[in-house]
Parts: C-alpha cells; sequence; structure tokens
C-alpha cells in the first residue's frame, strides 16, 4: 500500500479549435490538458508541485507531452487556473492542529 507519491488532476480542458490548432468544423480526436500535479500523503493532498500541459489522445485515452511551440501557443492564449484549495491541505491541517492545541491547553 503506497502512503505517499504524486497525482495530477484537471484543471482546464482545451480543445483544439479553442487554442486555433484546428478549425471549428474540424474532427481531431486530441485535446489539450492543464494539470496540476501535487504530492500526497496518506491519500491526503498536502501540496502543488507544478502545472502540466498536456495532449490527451482519445483513439487510446493517453497524456502526451506539447512540442514547444504548441506549449508556447497554449501559454500565449490561456491563462492557467490557479491550484485549488484542498491541494493546500498541509496549511489547513496545521493550523487545526494548532487551534486544537490552544484549545486544549485553555
Amino acid at each position: 500500500m503506497v502512503l505517499f507519491g504524486w497525482k495530477s488532476l484537471l484543471l482546464l480542458k482545451i480543445l483544439a479549435h479553442e487554442a486555433g490548432l484546428a478549425q471549428p468544423n474540424e474532427n481531431v480526436n486530441y485535446h489539450i490538458e492543464i494539470r496540476q500535479k501535487y504530492f500526497y500523503l496518506n491519500f491526503i493532498p498536502f501540496f502543488p508541485m507544478g502545472k502540466m500541459y498536456l495532449m490527451r489522445n482519445h483513439t487510446d485515452n493517453e497524456l502526451y507531452e506539447l512540442t514547444p511551440e504548441t506549449l508556447a501557443i497554449i501559454k500565449q492564449k490561456f491563462i492557467a487556473p490557479r491550484a485549488p484549495w484542498y491541494t493546500y491541505s498541509w496549511i489547513i491541517l496545521i493550523t487545526l492542529l494548532i487551534v486544537g492545541l490552544i484549545m486544549q491547553n485553555s
């Protein structure tokens, strides 16, 4: 049983025609994903580790890295969303622990 490691969660899904990589009526088998990588301990997300810009292929449902040219286009047209609040759980847990200790001592 693995109690720690890293995972990622989807922040933003960008269709190819929204990014200007394909025509709106063109049928493409991929989309771009901006994902938040985070460290977890005992299945609790502790802190974000960085954003990943990936392409999901619909035929095999795998994630692939973007080319530098495509990455530049995506970063220019879209602002990456901020990390969700629950990826900072360690701050919340430590705060609750300190508040609990203070309340217990008073």
